[in-house]
């Protein structure tokens, strides 16, 4: 098949979907850095925030066994749960007798037992508002997201990543489930850094009822720039298709200790239309690092969906 035939493929199934829904399981999966930046990130994921763009994988430099809890939230949801096993590829330069990394691939599955909420009012996650318009009741018994990433870096200047992945829906009984694929790319000129990620290039497709339902196609875009290898600030624009929802904001990460076997990062972002902001802290000691990502809204009096987020990076 052709290039040109493989773009009017993609291109076709980009805008012939016209039922979407947008799933939590989805906005949960990000990890506590994801909900930290508010769901950005799209330039400056790294390995363990492949859900944003796959394209992070590319910079992946150790074996990362990943343990992700979201506790209760406002009695409208049951804790999502997730594991991750980031494991980078290697392989020995013939030519060169040095041992070099072509590529991450990543295994993960997060599972969510309940979640429902009354319309009216926001979203109970950062979920955009449709056009304006106070959302339906909704409730489903369950939500779960299976995935397979690769990500390299295909050069100093590029890197490249994909997830394939499996959403299923269980809701009075019913229950289906659909494959889709997102992409993303990341550039690195100098101390610039620039992603763009499509989620749900390819939608999985939900049959509960009488019509079938796609999982909104999400595209980000964010341009940042990195001060010293200590701070690195970025802006980002994401749109949803179907809903035709732009939001846009800005990210940020600081790195003010990076050692061998010592790390301590922190950092947040904000969401300008849906005053969403959130904020992340991550330390990592020897073999072992933990991580704690919080959001909240202007003018709402407690925290939305948080995150903790554990990981191990064994010598295997």
């Amino acid at each position: 098949m052709s290039v040109r035939r493989i773009t009017a493929l993609v291109l076709i199934l980009w805008v012939s979907v016209w039922a979407a829904e947008t799933y939590d399981i989805e906005r949960w999966a990000v990890g506590a850095v994801g909900l930290g930046w508010a769901g950005f990130g799209a330039a400056l994921a790294g390995p363990t925030e492949y859900m944003i763009n796959p394209a992070g994988l590319g910079n992946a430099e150790r074996t990362e066994i990943i343990g992700t809890w979201i506790p209760d939230f406002a009695e409208t949801a049951t804790p999502c749960f997730g594991a991750a096993l980031v494991k980078p590829m290697r392989t020995e330069s013939a030519s060169l007798g040095e041992e070099r990394t072509f590529g991450t691939l990543a295994v993960s599955i997060f599972n969510a037992a309940d979640s429902h909420f009354i319309g009216g009012g926001y979203y109970p996650c950062d979920w955009p508002p449709r056009g304006g318009r106070t959302p339906p009741d909704w409730s489903f018994e369950g939500q779960s997201l299976a995935c397979i990433s690769f990500g390299s870096r295909a050069s100093d200047l590029f890197a490249y990543g994909l997830n394939l992945k499996v959403l299923s829906i269980e809701d009075n009984g019913r229950a289906d489930s659909g494959f889709g694929l997102d992409a993303g790319m990341q550039l690195y000129p100098g101390d610039f850094r620039v992603g763009l990620s499509l989620i749900n290039l390819i939608p999985p497709g939900i049959s509960l009822a009488d019509e079938r339902s796609f999982a909104e196609r999400v595209i980000r875009f964010g341009a940042g720039y990195s001060l010293f290898g200590v701070l690195t600030l970025a802006a980002e624009l994401e749109y949803y298709t179907s809903l035709d929802w732009l939001d846009y904001g800005l990210c940020t990460e600081i790195v003010p200790v990076e050692r061998d076997d010592f790390r301590i990062a922190l950092g947040g972002g904000y969401r300008v239309r849906e005053e969403l902001w959130g904020g992340f802290l991550s330390l990592r000691f020897g073999i072992f690092e933990v991580a704690i990502g919080v959001r909240g809204r202007i003018g709402f009096d407690r925290l939305l969906p948080s995150s903790i987020w554990v990981g191990l990076s064994p010598e295997i």
